[in-house]
């Protein structure tokens, strides 16, 4: 009886793009001595054969990266579930809509409209947007078009504008000064101060 290739995947960390360090490459190279060519991927690397040749390059894998400095290593066994559901979706975008989807609690087609907006203001925050296609891709699957995606895009920004009016009331600080005008009235009085010598002239005429 034929057995079936496995598949595995690994996220050895501290991972950065392009940036790979020296726990990374021995994890990697751990595989080949195994037989295994790994495919790195911006989010995991996975594997595939035999279960024999998979199961000994994870544990070769793992230990040659915890040697040389990993700080953790993550395994997952079988075809990731974002690959089965968006199938040539950009594997980073699939990873980003996962993340989102349950940080909101369902798929995207099946949230509100205003979930929707949040979740593009999430993707937006992840950098999705930068990838090609993005915009189309988010819109096919919450089941909308490629504009209200772009609008809802708009919308993220136009807070921002909203702050600037809340400097308005700063020309009302100005009014407050208008009673120092009203200070000037209050002087008046000084004027009415010489009226009351005028009885002096008074005095001078005994009659």
């Amino acid at each position: 009886m034929a057995v079936e290739a496995v598949r595995a995947e690994f996220l050895v960390e501290p991972f950065v793009e392009g940036f790979p360090g020296p726990h990374v490459a021995a994890a990697l190279e751990a595989c080949r001595a195994n037989g295994l060519e790994p495919d790195v991927g911006p989010f995991a690397t996975a594997i595939a054969g035999s279960l024999d040749a998979v199961t000994a390059a994870v544990h070769d894998m793992s230990r040659a990266a915890l040697a040389n400095g990993a700080t953790a290593v993550q395994v997952r066994f079988g075809e990731s579930p974002t690959a089965t559901r968006f199938g040539d979706l950009h594997d980073a975008l699939a990873q980003m809509v996962a993340a989102v989807e349950e940080q909101l609690g369902g798929p995207l087609s099946q949230l509100s409209r205003k979930e929707k907006q949040a979740a593009v203001r999430l993707l937006d925050e992840r950098g999705a947007f930068l990838l090609r296609k993005a915009v189309e891709s988010v819109g096919e699957l919450m089941g909308v078009s490629r504009i209200t995606i772009y609008n809802y895009l708009n919308a993220i920004s136009r807070p921002e504008q909203d702050d600037a009016a809340i400097s308005r009331p700063e020309q009302d600080d100005a009014a407050i000064s208008r009673p120092e005008q009203d200070d000037a009235a209050i002087s008046r009085p000084e004027q009415d101060d010489a009226a009351i010598s005028r009885p002096e002239q008074d005095d001078a005429d005994p009659r």
